[in-house]
């Protein structure tokens, strides 16, 4: 099954909150996603029943392998959004940030595919 985006996003968001806590709580993705909690609840049963999540009810919720590698591959799709946006064509971060994001859900993969190639020519260390 193919993820959405908004999917990977939850999975990112987990990736920050794990690495930061050691775990995540749905309270805690409610909090960086800037969403309520019945919906973080909804997303990560699915993430859940589709092996990318493991989650304990009124427990914790942690990246399967499955979800870290979707994970990591969608913070790296990002790094170089935000990348080619800053250093490239002069963003500042704070608008760099916010405009990745969004770029990330609105283009379609062989383009981003490509500026990720794009900015690894620059920037051979990413």
């Amino acid at each position: 099954m193919m993820l959405s985006r908004k999917a990977e996003n939850y999975l990112k968001a987990i990736m920050t909150i794990e690495s930061e806590k050691g775990y995540a709580r749905i309270k805690d993705i409610a909090g960086a996603m800037n969403v309520r909690a019945p919906s973080v609840t909804e997303m990560v049963k699915r993430l859940d029943k589709e092996g990318y999540v493991s989650y304990v009810k009124y427990g914790s919720v942690n990246l399967t392998s499955k979800g870290n590698n979707v994970a990591r591959i969608a913070e790296n799709r990002h790094v170089h959004l935000k990348t080619l946006l800053m250093d490239i064509i002069h963003v500042p971060e704070n608008i760099a940030e916010k405009d990745a994001s969004v770029l990330e859900q609105q283009l379609h993969d062989v383009t981003i595919e490509k500026m990720k190639k794009y900015v690894r020519s620059r920037r051979p260390e990413l």
